[in-house]
């Protein structure tokens, strides 16, 4: 099972060119118009009725089917099926085996070091065993501190992080960036292709310094691009 990401677009050319200025390479796959960089595969999708979701990609999800039909609604699409999650996102069950090598990409955008999905949640324990159903697991299940990090089978990772305790905003599901103290390089190198900032994040720093920002896409998707030290 693989894990990609769609953003939807109401101007294609306003969407290329935003992920062409964070270094993402755009192909066309198919029908298919993908931004992709060595860690990731996002997906812009200009038809009316495309949302933000999660994809996932794998030859067949009968099983998992039947174990999600009395935690979502469940709806038939031309690609596969179409679910959500306890907090509303929507994600696509995509029936087809991904092939790494048609989407393998050298290119490194000037986000850094991905470090998965993150959502926001209600309740974790509950998202936690949707997303189980899912195939992700982790090896602790204390959720005591609010936060848990899940992994799929081949690495592809989710945050599941409870409500009212992120002082910034909050798109979701949302894209994490961590890297150290290199942030503020990369934040640089963000500033000077003119791409706009959606938040300055000065929460986290003593001096009250922005050391961590937020974008968003036209289509909503967010990126979160933090110091984590």
């Amino acid at each position: 099972m693989k894990l990609t990401l769609q953003t939807p677009t109401a101007d294609l050319n306003q969407s290329i060119v935003f992920y062409e200025k964070l270094g993402f390479e755009i192909q066309t796959l198919g029908s298919r118009i993908v931004a992709l960089d060595a860690q990731n595969c996002i997906e812009i999708n200009p038809e009316r009725t495309a949302r933000v979701c999660i994809q996932l990609h794998q030859s067949n999800w009968n099983k998992t089917l039947l174990e999600l039909k009395s935690h979502t609604p469940i709806i038939k699409t031309k690609e596969g099926y179409l679910i959500t999650d306890p907090n509303g996102i929507w994600i696509k069950l995509i029936v087809e085996t991904w092939d790494e090598k048609i989407t393998s990409s050298n290119y490194k955008s000037l986000l850094g070091n991905y470090a998965g999905v993150c959502i926001e949640t209600l309740e974790v324990s509950k998202s936690y065993e949707f997303w189980n159903l899912l195939g992700f697991s982790s090896k602790s299940k204390d959720f005591s501190k609010g936060w848990i990090e899940m992994k799929s089978e081949v690495g592809d990772s989710i945050s599941l992080i409870q409500a009212q305790q992120c002082p910034h905003l909050f798109f979701n599901p949302s894209m994490t960036y961590f890297n150290g103290s290199r942030n503020l390089e990369i934040i640089e190198s963000i500033k000077k292709q003119n791409i706009e900032i959606t938040e300055e994040v000065t929460e986290f720093n003593s001096k009250g310094e922005v050391d961590n920002i937020i974008l968003r896409d036209s289509g909503g998707l967010g990126f979160f691009v933090f110091n984590d030290e």
